[in-house]
């Protein structure tokens, strides 16, 4: 019997699906394991107390091999404060780890991810399945650099018309995870899972809402902010548990603060970005909300290198004291005396931008400073990839060998210009299957770490 074509993902290779349900590629890609349909529609899976339900049977493929599962499986007895990989293995079997391992995305299925919070009173699947058509070693590695980055609009919130607690995105964004698209749609009120640490310091939720109060963390009690004091949470966004869609995360910080002065300080020394919550669930950052308690306006300051030197002010959203989508600008904003302030949102400006991953459509391929990670595909032939002469001192940008191919068509990297050095030579030459490369410009030259 004559093979089938079934193109699964053409940024990678082509895939024929045999008669016995095998995928035929080359070695390379033997890593690839995913999900790819459900046999009945949604909900295809729930937690209902300590107990995760799989509701639809469904098929995926475990390095090449047809997996094929059943619904109305089960695992109960979900611990409290602990994160869960749900998966299926080669013989259809749901399986929960609590520990990820690399092994989960090449040897599994993943179909799903949750956390039960401290109480147990409350748990959330975070994450959808992985689909079927990316790399796993690829995933992994992404996983382990950069985990979720933002569409080449970034991403930019505001305030909801009429409210000055509520929030919605200024235009529909995407958030890419290792190969899934999470849709960011503008136009409603974001819905946040406000979490907090207990004094336990372990990750307990508040509640959903879709406004924000002042409040912080006192002694692992969820509080509301004395008279005139500020709350300030951290705003995260993650993919969803069902294909498209997306989870809000407001993490409520330690402390409160009586003036903006004190808040912005603690932003640019990184007391609040302590707070990371969900290490696992590989969450994106957009940035800071600052409530204040007598009045409930908001401020929102963003992490994102987008839309540089726009302002949105008390013309374009309600109530806002200000909103930042870039600092660059905010000396036309404050006063001259606000020397503290100045400083704290230069540093948030220069330093906690979000980066791109780009997979280059030509060759040779010049590096944009909003560049992270580079993704090459050495398949076709030998690649060159050229670096800024002149970035920021402390610029970072990785290269890496997305399909393992450089043994055999080498990556050489290059300088703009000529006259900058690279570990104190001209060229850096890729040349060992998946490859990658971390550098640093350290104002004169580049490093490799």
């Amino acid at each position: 019997m004559s093979a089938t074509s079934n193109a699964v993902n053409a940024d990678f290779t082509d895939f024929y699906l045999k008669s016995d349900g095998k995928f035929k590629t080359d070695l390379r890609d033997q890593q690839m394991s995913g999900f790819v349909e459900w046999s009945a529609g949604s909900p295809y899976y729930e937690i209902s107390g300590t107990t995760f339900n799989l509701l639809s049977g469904g098929t995926g493929y475990i390095q090449g091999d047809k997996v094929t599962w059943l619904g109305t499986q089960s695992i109960a007895g979900l611990a409290v404060s602990t994160y869960y990989w749900f998966y299926i293995d080669s013989s259809g079997t749901l399986n929960a780890a609590t520990t990820f391992s690399e092994d989960l995305i090449t040897d599994n299925i993943l179909i799903a991810e949750g956390f039960r919070d401290s109480s147990g009173a409350a748990t959330r699947l975070v994450a959808a399945a992985y689909p079927y058509g990316y790399p796993g070693l690829a995933r992994n590695y992404q996983r382990n650099t950069l985990p979720s980055v933002f569409g080449a609009n970034g991403i930019a919130l505001k305030l909801t018309p009429t409210f000055n607690n509520r929030f919605e995105f200024v235009e529909d964004y995407k958030l890419y995870t290792h190969g899934i698209v999470s849709d960011l749609d503008s136009g409603a009120s974001i819905t946040w899972y406000i979490i907090f640490k207990n004094a336990s310091s372990d990750w307990t939720f508040y509640g959903d809402a879709i406004a924000l109060d002042a409040r912080y963390v006192n002694a692992g009690a969820n509080t509301v902010c004395s008279a005139g004091f500020y709350g300030l949470y951290r705003l995260k966004v993650a993919r969803g548990s069902e294909e498209g869609d997306y989870k809000a995360f407001a993490v409520i910080h330690t402390a409160q603060y009586a003036t903006l002065t004190e808040v912005y300080q603690a932003i640019a020394n990184g007391i609040a970005d302590t707070d990371d919550v969900y290490d696992d669930a590989e969450l994106a950052n957009i940035g800071y909300a600052i409530c204040e308690k007598d009045t409930g306006d908001v401020i929102i300051i963003h992490d994102a290198d987008i839309d540089r030197g726009h302002l949105i002010g008390t013309s374009d959203v309600l109530s806002a004291k200000f909103s930042l989508v870039d600092t660059g600008d905010f000396e036309n904003l404050l006063s001259s005396d606000d020397v503290i302030v100045q400083q704290a949102l230069q540093t948030i400006d220069d330093n906690w931008n979000v980066k791109a991953y780009t997979e280059p459509g030509s060759y040779a391929y010049s590096v944009l400073e909003t560049d992270y990670l580079v993704a090459v595909d050495a398949t076709a032939a030998p690649r060159s990839i050229i670096l800024p002469s002149a970035p920021a001192t402390g610029q970072m940008f990785v290269i890496k060998d997305a399909v393992g191919n450089a043994a055999t068509n080498n990556i050489e990297v290059s300088v703009s210009g000529g006259a900058i050095n690279i570990d104190g030579a001209t060229t850096y030459v890729m040349n060992t299957d998946w490859a990658s490369i971390t550098l640093m410009f350290n104002g004169t030259k580049y490093l490799v770490i």
